[in-house]
């Protein structure tokens, strides 16, 4: 990597070519300085009103200008020392996330400027990465700390620059800790946003003749209630059951996933291995053995379909990790006090939504957030589950409508979903239809319909849902238009529609799985 670019407009919010006149406060000190841009064709000559950490305000005959701190060098009294020119800031990650995640992340973000990234020290508890620029200036220096994720929170509590990259939400008290500062919009995606998808998987080996597993029945398989595979269907074996030792991270997302399970709870018999990778190759390798690990870790390993009681089931994928049909589906996440942080820091978290950098989570394994198309011919179980439905009876006109029309077409991995007894959007949700209507402006879906079909779940009558469903529709067609510039979407060939409880992703065994059902789905077609 060979150094920053420093006039790259898609990411330097100012440069020297788009200088803003502005009013701000004389400082009755101002002193002369003049600015150079580091291509050196350009040259302000004025006194210095006020330099605030990365905008210089220069009073010149043009009035005044500001101009990013990046783009140029400064020469004269009123200057600031290249120390000052550093963004410094911190990113907290558990795990994975801070040892290998957003190392990647960083060291892509600075490739995409043509940086030079190092790091300045390294241990096991992280490390300090320097940036450099083409003037070989440090331009910003990053602490990645790897920490327990109830340790990110408090450090995020307590103010200053930092980034918390974990796998789960806040608790209520962690929460309530957190609103006592400055972080009160953290749980309405301004400051909060999603770095990746994963799930948790139940993992064995590729001659394992089970390909689901009951829900109900792999909480009893790691609690050491069910210990031979006879008892779920399989050979007379006992069951080797292998689990991740102390990993933090990975313990406080199965306690907050549907299996709702803590490490004390987990059979005494397991073996525990180091890290979810090892899980993952000891269950590859033993035809009776069965790993818990994640998505992210499954390496040779088959992963079980999860199942319901009424018998639909998931299998782990992207696609069903992106959409949300999965039932052990979790995100990783950026957590931070964007308004405060340093502008290098903040155009890294924009960075982490570009594709460039999911291209950076889909090669370490993660589902990414770029947008999948799936068509019907590859979704058998939806159809399976279409007809085998519903406690109610849903129209079969009403089926035959939402076949023929999904016929030909395919689906995006773009599911929206509510706050559950709100008619907010959820924060995943707020963040894919700012990706989507971008994908819409510019063009990825020319000449196609797009279809916003909603769906409920199955309490109720057939006609209410069907309402219901329309309206969720609507409702998400009304978020796209918001999250694109006025007239920006007009050319669009939107169609919205309900299909109440017809089509269901999940058994409504839980509250979980009747969220699961209630959503609303993209699918395009050609017109």
């Amino acid at each position: 990597m060979k150094i920053f670019n420093a006039i790259k407009p898609s990411l330097w919010a100012t440069a020297i070519s788009s200088l803003i006149c502005v009013l701000v406060p004389l400082n009755l000190s101002a002193q002369t300085v003049v600015l150079k841009s580091k291509t050196g064709n350009i040259r302000i000559d004025g006194k210095l009103v006020e330099f605030d950490g990365e905008f210089y305000s220069v009073e010149t005959d043009l009035g005044i200008l500001t101009v990013d701190g990046r783009t140029v060098n400064c020469t004269g009294d009123g200057c600031p020392s290249a120390s000052d020119l550093i963004s410094r800031f911190g990113i907290s990650g558990a795990g994975e996330l801070g040892k290998t995640v957003v190392p990647a992340l960083l060291e892509a973000f600075a490739l995409s400027l043509e940086g030079e990234i190092t790091a300045l020290n390294f241990s096991a508890n992280g490390q300090t990465m320097s940036v450099r620029d083409l003037a070989n200036q440090e331009v910003a220096e990053i602490t990645i700390s790897v920490k327990p994720e109830n340790v990110s929170f408090a450090d995020l509590a307590k103010g200053g620059n930092l980034i918390a990259a974990t796998s789960r939400l806040p608790t209520d008290p962690e929460l309530a800790a957190l609103k006592t500062t400055d972080l009160g919009d953290l749980m309405d995606g301004k400051q909060q946003q999603i770095m990746a998808i994963d799930g948790i998987v139940a993992a064995v080996s590729p001659v394992n003749p089970l390909d689901t597993v009951a829900l109900e029945d792999l909480h009893k398989i790691l609690t050491g209630e069910i210990s031979n595979w006879r008892e779920i269907g399989g050979p007379d074996v006992e069951i080797d059951l292998y689990f991740p030792g102390s990993i933090p991270a990975f313990s406080a997302t199965l306690a907050a996933s549907r299996l709702a399970l803590e490490p004390d709870q987990i059979s005494t018999k397991a073996i525990r291995l180091d890290t979810l990778a090892q899980v993952a190759d000891a269950a590859a390798g033993n035809p009776f053995g069965i790993g818990l690990t994640n998505f992210s870790n499954l390496r040779n390993a088959t992963a079980l379909g999860l199942k319901g009681n009424c018998g639909i089931y998931s299998l782990p994928s992207v696609f069903t990790l992106k959409s949300g049909g999965y039932p052990l589906t979790y995100q990783h996440y950026f957590f931070h006090s964007k308004p405060k942080l340093p502008l290098f820091a903040r155009e890294f978290l924009d960075f982490a939504k570009s594709d460039q950098a999911q291209n950076v989570i889909r090669g370490l394994g993660y589902g990414d957030l770029g947008i999948s198309a799936l068509s019907l011919d590859h979704q058998g179980l939806r159809l399976a589950n279409t007809i085998g439905q519903s406690e109610n009876e849903m129209p079969i006109a009403t089926i035959l409508e939402m076949v023929r029309l999904q016929n030909g077409a395919k689906r995006l991995s773009t599911t929206f979903r509510f706050i559950a007894g709100s008619k907010t959007l959820d924060a995943q949700s707020l963040q894919y239809a700012d990706l989507l209507a971008s994908g819409l402006i510019l063009g990825n879906y020319a000449d196609k319909q797009v279809h916003i079909i909603g769906y409920t779940d199955a309490a109720g009558s057939s006609s209410q849902n069907i309402l219901l469903a329309e309206k969720q529709a609507k409702a998400v067609h009304t978020a796209l238009i918001a999250a694109a510039p006025e007239g920006s979407l007009d050319d669009v060939g939107f169609l919205v529609s309900g299909y109440g409880e017809s089509s269901p992703l999940a058994c409504e065994d839980t509250q979980a799985d009747k969220q699961t059902n209630r959503r609303v789905e993209i699918w395009i077609k050609d017109r």
